[in-house]
């Protein structure tokens, strides 16, 4: 396999996400890119969601059943991080929501779920169809890399999910070196949720209360904690 493309990771609204309070904002962490997608033209996970449901003419994009279902997924599971942080929050019901979605751009009630999200990924290099967490790592550690990894937690978020396996290895083992550059980010709660891409069904992600299990990234003695269709919620052991 040749080279692949640097992606970048830009805010779905980029404005309202540097304008939102601190505690509004959810960054959404998974491993890296699929770059065996179809994707937008300037490879921006930004502008994949932003154009998801109305894309250019002549680009599909994303917009198909398995780009819709991880769509909603990645909707759905930012909808519980921000609720776990904001008691009063009133949810969205985003499955009907999805239902109801027809291409063209996001209806208001979608759109502003997504005003304070960010999609990021820890390897900017796309890879293919399924991650391997030495490589991830080994692209994220890597010195020439920082900058761009130290960009994705910048602004400082309010809440980080770590999605799937591999992403969560990795915020274990850089902790420490991302602390080092950005560290808001000690105090910041974090947990570890299935990746958008498998399939969980939307009722069980829906029903889930991530406000008992948050812990602060800076903690080293408390475990993250994560949760998984076949073993519930359970600390992270890696």
């Amino acid at each position: 396999m040749g080279e692949r493309t640097l992606w970048t990771f830009h805010p779905i609204f980029p404005q309202q996400y540097a304008n939102a309070n601190v505690a509004d904002r959810v960054l959404l962490v998974a491993a890296e890119p699929n770059g065996d997608n179809d994707g937008p033209a300037n490879d921006d996970m930004g502008e994949w969601f932003c154009l998801a449901t109305d894309p250019p003419d002549g680009q599909r994009l994303f917009w198909n059943q398995h780009g819709k279902s991880f769509c909603q997924r990645s909707v759905q599971i930012a909808e519980r991080a921000r609720a776990a942080i904001h008691p009063g929050h009133q949810p969205l019901q985003v499955h009907q929501a999805f239902q109801a979605l027809e291409p063209g751009p996001w209806p208001q009630n979608l759109e502003e779920q997504l005003h304070a999200t960010r999609f990021v990924d820890w390897k900017a290099e796309a890879g293919g169809n399924g991650a391997v967490t030495a490589r991830v790592l080994a692209w994220a550690t890597e010195a020439a890399h920082a900058p761009l990894v130290q960009a994705l937690f910048t602004p400082t978020p309010g809440i980080m999910v770590f999605l799937g396996d591999h992403a969560q290895k990795v915020a274990a083992a850089y902790r420490a070196p991302l602390l080092g550059s950005v560290p808001a980010l000690a105090g910041t709660p974090c947990v570890g949720l299935p990746h958008p891409i498998q399939a969980v069904s939307m009722a069980s992600l829906a029903g889930l209360d991530l406000s008992q299990q948050l812990r602060s990234y800076g903690d080293v003695d408390a475990p993250m904690r994560r949760w998984t269709p076949a073993k519930g919620w359970h600390d992270a052991t890696w």
